[in-house]
């Protein structure tokens, strides 16, 4: 029996030398106040996210949690919200040129900022100090190979809700399935993707065949592309095709510690019959402002237009960052009609918010 305990320690020990843990956890508190003159709205959220990390080998898992609470007053009342639940969770098989990860995490690609047309399975939003963003249950493998082409294979779980800047709501439980092919030229990195999946409309179903394009090139100007075609079999629906390109550009001007300019225009429109034919058409164009005062505060001025409604996004933030911990100080102005974007991280009309962002 002691040589047995004896034996059962020794094994227990060579298992656990292998094995690494990681425990991170990220705090956020904000307050957000409206500046109308008749206003006396706020919200006041905290987020909380223990992050466990565990790696043994070629395998890794990672399980997040996230806590929230929110304090909210507006004109329906005053009243409190709390959300409990999992962010992240995954397992993960990696070698030098392999990755297979399996769970709740998050998939995106696509050189675009701001206005993404290959924003098809997150909810990411640069204005989103916070970077939340739900996760989608599947299957991602991706093989890599010695030039830096890639490949990807992917299965999602479907979900009665869009999970990205999708037009129609999938089928829950519904298998998706999709790849991206990604390789490097000369100058520059392009990919082709698909996806296809079942939606439903009030009770209509139909296959949806999605394909995209992108690319980046990065010589003086970095300068890049995403495209996105949407075709759906059922000719019942309110749409048959979706048709999503944005081009976008960025630069770095040399003035004191470098002004980073970013501009992307985006043209999206739907059609009921003809390819042609545009019945619903959006026109929005973004521009990105970034300025490090130093090596511990920044400025950034993120502004969106939508040239069909004339509507504009302002949005001014400064960032005050320590060891651990950021200070964010966020000034907004939204309109009541919101632009195409996959969520919105704001409330209609001008507010201020304070940020702290702690990691620990």
């Amino acid at each position: 029996m002691r040589f047995l305990t004896v034996g059962l320690v020794i094994i227990a020990a060579t298992l656990l030398n292998g094995i690494n843990f990681s425990l991170k956890h990220e705090l956020i508190l904000w307050g957000t106040g409206f500046l109308d003159d008749s206003s006396q709205d706020y919200h006041l959220i905290s987020n909380f996210k223990p992050d466990l990390q565990v790696n043994i080998s070629n395998f890794d898992t990672k399980i997040t949690l996230f806590l929230a609470k929110q304090i909210i007053r507006n004109d329906s009342g005053y009243f409190h919200k709390n959300d409990a639940r999992l962010y992240r969770s995954w397992i993960r098989y990696s070698t030098n040129q392999l990755e297979v990860r399996a769970g709740l995490q998050k998939i995106n690609f696509g050189p675009a900022y701001l206005l993404r047309a290959l924003q098809w399975f997150d909810q990411l939003d640069p204005r989103d100090i916070s970077n939340e963003t739900k996760a989608v249950e599947a299957i991602l493998a991706r093989y890599y190979f010695l030039n830096n082409s890639n490949i990807w294979f992917w299965v999602v779980r479907g979900k009665e809700y869009p999970k990205g800047i999708e037009f129609y709501p999938g089928i829950r439980d519904e298998p998706e399935i999709g790849g991206r092919i990604q390789y490097p030229f000369e100058y520059c990195e392009t990919a082709l993707s698909y996806h296809q999946r079942k939606v439903s409309q009030s009770g209509i179903e139909s296959m949806e065949r999605r394909i995209g394009f992108d690319s980046r090139w990065d010589i003086e100007i970095g300068f890049w592309i995403e495209a996105m075609l949407s075709y759906f079999e059922n000719t019942n629906l309110d749409a048959k095709w979706i048709k999503f390109i944005t081009v976008g550009a960025d630069y770095t001007i040399p003035l004191g510690n470098g002004i980073y300019v970013l501009s992307e225009h985006s043209l999206y429109e739907v059609s009921k019959t003809d390819f042609y034919y545009s019945d619903q058409e959006n026109t929005t164009s973004s521009l990105v402002i970034r300025y490090p005062i130093d090596l511990f505060n920044q400025l950034q001025f993120i502004c969106s237009y939508d040239w069909s409604s004339g509507k504009t996004i302002n949005f001014l933030s400064y960032q005050l960052g320590f060891d651990y911990l950021d200070l964010f100080i966020n000034v907004y102005s939204y309109p009541e009609q919101k632009l195409m974007s996959a969520h919105d991280i704001h409330t209609d009309g001008k507010s201020v918010q304070i940020l702290f962002k702690l990691n620990f």
